[in-house]
């Protein structure tokens, strides 16, 4: 493991002040990724903070993943989420059917569901300029 990426968080601070790291990289992925995700970030040494999040077009649970590293490291972050976070079909209830409220409740569910695509991940990469302790 690089000596650069250990999990004592004490001086985060003082390696953002070095450069050792100057990138932040946000990932929103979905909860069936989120364990290959991170084990896959640990197994590289990348620091990275979990945060549970429910909202989006289909209301599901899904996870931000926040990682500091280093300018030279972000492609290998980049890389890590394209491997981890795949993209899927998911049937959900149709946004287009206009019946009654609870009609669908008393016919064939499937009857109101449409595939739509799901998962992979959308990712924010910011500069790190400043970081301070409060």
């Amino acid at each position: 493991m690089d000596a650069l990426y250990t999990r004592d968080e004490s001086d985060i601070g003082r390696r953002i002040e070095d450069g050792t790291f100057d990138r932040l990289i946000v990932g929103i992925v979905q909860k069936e990724d989120e364990d290959a995700l991170s084990d896959a970030l640990n197994a590289r040494g990348i620091p990275h903070t979990r945060i549970d999040r429910k909202g989006g077009f289909l209301r599901t649970a899904n996870t931000a993943f926040v990682c500091l590293c280093h300018q030279s490291r972000r492609g290998e972050v980049l890389d890590i989420l394209r491997r981890t976070c795949r993209a899927r079909m998911e049937r959900v209830p149709s946004i287009a059917y206009a019946g009654p409220p609870g009609a669908y409740l008393m016919g064939d569910w499937n009857d109101y569901l449409e595939e739509v695509p799901v998962g992979g991940a959308t990712v924010f990469e910011l500069q790190i300029e400043d970081c301070q302790r409060i």
